[in-house]
């Protein structure tokens, strides 16, 4: 937390974020193994995402697919598997009830706090706490609409964190929650209100009122590189594989670490597209992302209630739809937090 008010992602030259994740990675790992001792047991859904995962990792390397890429292309079947590899005999990490909601409330004050400062001091109008805030609103997105026995002052700040954070996901969000909800509520009645509400934000994309959104630029230029064959369109090419070189020379001004040239081409992966729910589509097919998307609502349903779990799942899904979503560590922190509150 103190160390936010400088920069978490750049103190002192060191990407801190990294080293929080593979400490978190670690420490959860040591809580499942000593909860379930060498996995004796293993969930079904876990069961089904370790063959996807170990199916295109295998063809992957056989194909002579970059370590680093392949590690980026699976990440969020990784973070699954961390969370609920064998949820039935340990769960979740469980926080004292306590200290999860004080984590949250103490996290969020931070937020507001530094948000504030920053849009008061500074001419930067995408503050943040630890990171890039698109990756962190995922936190007070689930407060707000998860966390119960809330006051309406603190609601209100959960919402003035978002309003401020600039991000045009998180806000988006914020929106369509409170929609999706009376969706899954109310069902056949609300379906039509919800559809209209999709083919009117439809139009405004299609009608250019957001192309300053560098992911809408993504999105609506997919086809031009992505193999729309009917085997690739279902089931993916069982492993991750570069995108086409005129793609690549096209997202060369995203810079060397996500493009890079050799022998005189540009190579680049599916990482270059910033949003992993449809990176997952891309990479895995719809098949395969469609069993992967069902088993986090499965493993969600089994720790929450219906309407909680929809929730966070679609908080994860719309968040990445911006960045990393299901492979964003700090939904997987979001979500223990919320379990333990």
């Amino acid at each position: 937390w103190l160390l936010s008010f400088y920069g978490f992602e750049k103190h002192a030259n060191i990407d801190l974020t990294l080293l929080f994740t593979v400490f978190f990675v670690v420490i959860v790992s040591l809580w499942n193994i000593n909860r379930n001792p060498v996995f004796r047991f293993i969930t079904k859904e876990a069961a089904v995402v370790l063959l996807m995962a170990l199916i295109f990792s295998i063809n992957s390397l056989v194909q002579g697919t970059p370590l680093f890429e392949l590690v980026v292309g699976i990440k969020p079947l990784l973070f699954f598997l961390l969370l609920f590899l064998s949820i039935r005999t340990s769960w979740l990490p469980n926080l004292p009830q306590k200290y999860s909601v004080k984590l949250i409330e103490i996290t969020s004050i931070l937020m507001g706090a530094k948000y504030l400062l920053t849009h008061m001091f500074t001419e930067n109008d995408r503050p943040y706490l630890f990171t890039e805030n698109n990756f962190e609103l995922v936190l007070p997105l689930a407060a707000l609409f998860c966390l119960r026995n809330k006051s309406i002052a603190f609601s209100l700040l959960l919402i003035a964190i978002i309003l401020m954070s600039g991000s045009k996901s998180a806000i988006a969000s914020l929106v369509l929650l409170p929609f999706i909800a009376l969706v899954f509520k109310y069902k056949v009645l609300m379906a039509p209100i919800f559809s209209l509400l999709c083919f009117i934000l439809f139009k405004f994309f299609t009608q250019g009122l957001f192309d300053d959104i560098d992911r809408v630029e993504y999105l609506t230029s997919l086809m031009t590189f992505y193999d729309a064959t009917l085997p690739n369109v279902f089931f993916g090419n069982l492993h991750i594989e570069p995108l086409r070189p005129s793609v690549c020379e096209a997202l060369s001004y995203m810079g060397p670490e996500k493009v890079s040239v050799n022998g005189g081409g540009f190579v680049c992966f599916s990482r270059v597209v910033n949003f992993t729910s449809l990176r997952l589509i891309v990479d895995f097919g719809l098949v395969f992302a469609s069993i992967f998307f069902f088993c986090w609502y499965a493993c969600l349903k089994k720790v929450f209630s219906t309407s909680v779990a929809w929730t966070l799942f679609f908080i994860g899904f719309l968040n990445g739809l911006s960045v990393s979503g299901f492979g964003n560590i700090f939904f997987i922190i979001t979500i223990i937090l919320i379990y333990g509150a």
